[in-house]
């Protein structure tokens, strides 16, 4: 489990170091997507390619981590669902996609 969290962290950081500049406004809106392209379309790819050829795949095919893994991606979905939905006074029929 140690491995896969190790390999992990780089992709959230970069998701995380992404959006760190127009939090702090650096730049203008045209540089942030720029390097919105480049990072969805480039890095992030390069960066899942490594992470799915250094994984230990014993590792992931076990119950207990696919269960886990299952659970919080309900979870994110339930929390992203319940907030657009408090957020719109409950017209759910509307705010479904946005829960994804």
């Amino acid at each position: 489990m140690t491995a896969v969290v190790t390999l992990m962290v780089p992709f959230l950081a970069s998701c995380s170091w992404e959006s760190l500049p127009v939090s702090r406004r650096l730049w203008q809106k045209h540089g942030q997507q720029i390097v919105d392209w480049l990072h969805l379309r480039l890095a992030q790819p390069a960066l899942l390619l490594h992470i799915v050829a250094a994984a230990p795949i014993a590792e992931l095919t076990e119950w207990p981590f696919l269960l886990t893994v299952t659970f919080g991606i309900y979870c994110a979905f339930a929390i992203g669902f319940t907030l657009s939905a408090l957020r719109s006074n409950g017209d759910i029929q509307a705010k479904s996609l946005e829960g994804a």
